[in-house]
């Protein structure tokens, strides 16, 4: 630890002020990313299909270019986890079954989703939005029923909100 302080003393003034300016220019950086590209879009919220959470995600990951790949996690509050449930009993929302298992492991969002639906109690609304219709409960795999599609999932057990939505 004193070595540490002694290399630390031995800095240059004008260099411990370059340091200081990155760091704060990096924590800027990653402050602003968090606000334009961690929230929900507008888009999917006045699609209204199932509840969005309105908060900052806090991890997230956008990729636009040919194709549309982009997904949220959020930590839900008390609240929001009652509206979850309020909205399990009288909307769009399945419980996770094998099925939606299934078509999750076929699409590999183990980099979002790692592999705690398989176990966990999970609700999941999927929705196509190429032609605006749920599709949760549809036989198809999804990539053979759309081309767009909004995977909603609630972990109950985590209190996790996922959202990912992929166009090919």
């Amino acid at each position: 630890m004193n070595k540490l302080i002694k290399r630390i003393k031995s800095i240059k003034p004008k260099t411990k002020k370059l340091i200081v300016i990155l760091v704060i220019l990096i924590l800027f950086g990653t402050t602003v990313s968090r606000c334009c590209f961690g929230n929900m879009n507008s888009y999917i919220e006045g699609l209204n299909v199932v509840y969005t959470p309105t908060k900052t995600a806090y991890r997230f990951h956008h990729w636009h270019w040919t194709d549309i790949y982009e997904y949220l996690v959020f930590r839900l509050s008390n609240k929001e986890e009652k509206i979850i449930l309020q909205e399990v009993e009288n909307g769009n929302w399945s419980k996770m079954t094998s099925e939606h298992v299934d078509k999750l492991d076929s699409l590999e969002y183990y980099d979002v989703l790692g592999y705690f639906y398989r176990y966990h109690k999970c609700y999941i609304c999927i929705y196509d939005d190429q032609n605006n219709a749920i599709i949760t409960n549809s036989d198809k795999t999804i990539y053979l029923e759309t081309t767009k599609w909004i995977i909603f999932l609630y972990d109950t057990e985590t209190n996790k909100y996922y959202y990912i939505y992929q166009s090919l």
